[in-house]
């Protein structure tokens, strides 16, 4: 079994991403599955029109499954070192639960207060034996309502689309580096069904550049929106993620 970890995130002028940990059998099958527990406590800052704020919480915990379509399937470790990488693809599926801190009276919380659901749909290519990759991922996230949204108001969503796709080349043994590029597509709100005019429509640019420490790898990525509808103000995020085997 392996743990990955994700520490810490920080965001400018946009809510943090919440850190997860990955649990994957290590079998032969090539099914696995992913918890992300609630038991983490995110600190958090914010820049919104009443200035900044800041607070704390436990974020919604969330179970991810996957499931190979060809490729890749999950291997011991003595296998997985005499595995060579070809290409694959996969289904991923991630519900998130509204169980984190949530405060109706916060105009920002660590919390959702709704279930989310993410189905995600990969293509890795690599024709030099796993040295480089193009990654194509395709998917959309939908969202329940929440009814406590700042008092007794009533949050929906449309769904939304999520495109991206990644280049990224190992240098060496221990160093890999990458950019991609996100596409998001809708996801408008509405409060007491009445339309915020805040649908997504814009491009995010990311580069990774990551490296193994001993048995854990540190990552680094940087993502910057390049474009975004109605003069949306240009959100930056910045991931540093640790990951490893748990035993």
């Amino acid at each position: 079994m392996q743990v990955h970890f994700s520490p810490i995130s920080y965001t400018t002028k946009r809510r943090p991403r919440p850190p997860r940990i990955f649990l994957r059998p290590t079998t032969k099958h090539s099914a696995a599955s992913e918890w992300s527990p609630p038991c983490i406590r995110f600190h958090w800052a914010a820049d919104t029109v009443d200035g900044d704020i800041k607070g704390s919480g436990f974020i919604d915990p969330g179970i991810s499954f996957h499931a190979n379509f060809f490729g890749a399937p999950a291997l011991r470790k003595d296998e997985f070192a005499e595995k060579t990488p070809t290409t694959s693809s996969g289904l991923h599926f991630t519900v998130n639960a509204p169980l984190g801190s949530y405060d109706r009276n916060s105009p920002v919380n660590t919390g959702a207060n709704r279930w989310a659901f993410y189905p995600l749909v990969n293509l890795s290519m690599t024709r030099d034996k796993g040295v480089s990759w193009i990654e194509l991922y395709g998917g959309a996230r939908f969202f329940t309502n929440n009814n406590e949204f700042q008092g007794n108001n009533q949050l929906s969503q449309k769904p939304l689309a999520v495109l991206a796709a990644h280049y990224s080349h190992n240098i060496g043994k221990k160093w890999f580096a990458g950019a991609g590029l996100y596409y998001d597509n809708g996801g408008e709100t509405s409060v007491n069904n009445v339309p915020q005019g805040n649908a997504a429509n814009g491009f995010r640019p990311g580069v990774t550049i990551s490296r193994k420490v001993w048995r854990y790898r540190v990552t680094v990525r940087y993502e910057l929106t390049a474009s975004t509808p109605h003069a949306a103000p240009t959100n930056g995020l910045v991931l540093l993620r640790l990951s490893g085997p748990l035993f």
